[in-house]
């Protein structure tokens, strides 16, 4: 366990809390206001991915013990991509914070290196300047524009890919 601070420490995922898991993913998607069936399918496939070598998870726990966000790491499976593994972050609204995001990512990247993963990826939307700059801070370069990935509030949104080689 990491401690970010006094009342927010980072978990390595484990068979244990696994469910733990699930719950804070979907908990964030009801919040992004995902549809019941959208959040469903999500949810079903996450029950299969806990069943694979090389997804790995971490929950962030704040006061009460309560979830608070996650991160993950997906792996390659084949020998020619193991070392490379994509991110994903995930906070409720109001816990989402640059300090508890930047350990996350310090602590994703210290646990990608203990298994020789050598390459981390994200997409990172082009209006989170903040996300962005903490990345880039953090060693992460931009390798390239995704065009219309998502959309939020009814209009399409743009991301950077990026990503850090150890």
């Amino acid at each position: 366990m990491i401690v970010v601070d006094k009342n927010i420490s980072i978990v390595t995922g484990t068979e244990n809390n696994w469910s733990q898991y699930i719950n804070i993913r979907e908990k964030i998607l009801l919040e992004q206001e995902q549809g019941q069936a959208d959040i469903g399918a999500k949810i079903s496939n996450l029950r299969i991915y806990g069943q694979c070598s090389n997804y790995h998870f971490f929950l962030v726990v704040g006061d009460n013990k309560e979830i608070i966000g996650y991160g993950r790491l997906i792996s390659g499976l084949l020998k020619e991509n193991r070392h490379l593994a994509k991110v994903k972050l995930g906070f409720l609204r109001d816990f989402n914070l640059p300090q508890v995001k930047k350990k996350l990512l310090e602590e994703i990247e210290s646990y990608a290196l203990k298994h020789n993963i050598k390459r981390l990826e994200q997409t990172v939307f082009q209006t989170h300047f903040n996300d962005v700059q903490l990345n880039i801070d953090l060693g992460y370069k931009i390798e390239g524009k995704l065009s219309r990935t998502n959309i939020i509030e009814g209009e399409f949104v743009d991301s950077y890919l990026m990503a850090k080689v150890s």
